[in-house]
């Protein structure tokens, strides 16, 4: 259980730091 709660952990990050960068992309075209 520890070791899911760790990858949710790290991935969680990882994920939002992808969606901040497409909307900076989506920032930039427009």
């Amino acid at each position: 259980m520890m070791e899911m709660n760790g990858k949710i952990v790290v991935s969680k990050p990882l994920y939002v730091a992808l969606a901040q960068r497409k909307e900076d992309r989506r920032a930039r075209l427009q």
